[in-house]
Formats: structure tokens, C-alpha cells, sequence
């Protein structure tokens, strides 16, 4: 029995440190992404991916405290950077318009996972308020680009790209912050 908590510990502790380098990550792309404006799709794809591939290490790394949110969101966010980072150049160029859109779609999915999950912690007596003000974020983030790519694409490419980056550096922090703050994987920020 002993043999059996001491491992569930050990993968604990190895997805709390993957949590960590991941949301650092998020960071640092987040920050050059400011700083590179022009490579916008390449660098956010890249970090859409991380992000999934990382959501999906969680789901399998949980154990008995799956959340079927992480697998849902860790697929999409695969399927939609691979989309983005391997689409060539019609999709990085005539595509700004749909990635903008879908990006939105994303963000506001985000979004509503963050709240899903705020409402968990709060049911089981946790701090939320940090995931919760997130899933708050996200939203009006998705829906203001939603409401208005086109706009966004033709006069504020940049804004976007800054818009995109405060969301990338954002859930690295609320996820970093989480994983830091928390005694097990499961208190993370979703995503």
C-alpha cells in the first residue's frame, strides 16, 4: 500500500513540475509573441500545442481526479496548433480572418472551462477566485474578438497579437500560480 501512495506522490510531483515548465513556457512565448508580432501564427501555434500536449498528459497523470475538461481541451488545442503550424502559407496568410475567428472560439472556450472549474474548487471548500476572474477574462477576450475580426484584421493585426499574448502570459500565470500554490495537480487552472 505503502509502494502505491509513495508512486501516486512521485507522478503528482512529475506533473506539478511539468505544470510548471508548461506555464512558464506559456510565458516566455507570450512575451516574444510581443516582441514579434509578424510570426504571430507560428509562435502562437506552437504554444497551443505545448499547452495540449500538456492537458493531455494531465488527463492520463490524474488518476482517480480525471477531469474530462483537460482531455476535451487538450485535443482541441492539438488538432487547432497542428492546423495553424502546418497549414502553409494560405492558411497563415488568407487564414488570418478564420484563424482570428477560431482563435476567439478558443479563447472563449478557455474561458468557460476556467469558470467550470472555479465552481469545482469552490464546491470543494478551495480558493477560485484567481480561475475564476480567468474564465471572466477569457470570455470578454473571446468575445471581443469574435465580434470583431474583420476590424481587427485589417486595422489592428497588432492588437490581436497583443491580445493573444496577454491571454498566453495570463494562464501562465494563473497556471503557474496554481500549480505552485497548490499540494496536489488537481487545484491547477484548467485550460
Amino acid at each position: 500500500m505503502d509502494e502505491k501512495i509513495n508512486g501516486l506522490k512521485r507522478k503528482l510531483d512529475n506533473m506539478k513540475v511539468l505544470s510548471i515548465i508548461v506555464h512558464i513556457l506559456m510565458m516566455i512565448i507570450g512575451i516574444f509573441l510581443l516582441f514579434n508580432l509578424k510570426s504571430i501564427v507560428g509562435i502562437f501555434s506552437v504554444a497551443v500545442v505545448l499547452y495540449g500536449l500538456h492537458l493531455i498528459l494531465k488527463y492520463f497523470g490524474d488518476g482517480d481526479k480525471r477531469n474530462g475538461w483537460d482531455i476535451i481541451s487538450g485535443i482541441i488545442n492539438v488538432i487547432f496548433g497542428a492546423v495553424m503550424l502546418f497549414g502553409g502559407t494560405e492558411t497563415r496568410v488568407a487564414g488570418l480572418l478564420a484563424i482570428e475567428i477560431f482563435v476567439s472560439f478558443w479563447i472563449l472556450f478557455i474561458g468557460f472551462s476556467y469558470i467550470f472549474k472555479s465552481s469545482k474548487l469552490k464546491k470543494e471548500g478551495e480558493k477560485h477566485g484567481l480561475v475564476l476572474t480567468g474564465g471572466i477574462i477569457m470570455i470578454i477576450c473571446g468575445i471581443i474578438g469574435a465580434l470583431f475580426p474583420l476590424f481587427s484584421t485589417l486595422l489592428f493585426a497588432s492588437a490581436f497579437a497583443i491580445l493573444l499574448s496577454a491571454v498566453l502570459i495570463f494562464t501562465g500565470l494563473t497556471g503557474l500560480a496554481a500549480a505552485l500554490s497548490g499540494s496536489d495537480n488537481d487545484k491547477q487552472a484548467p485550460a
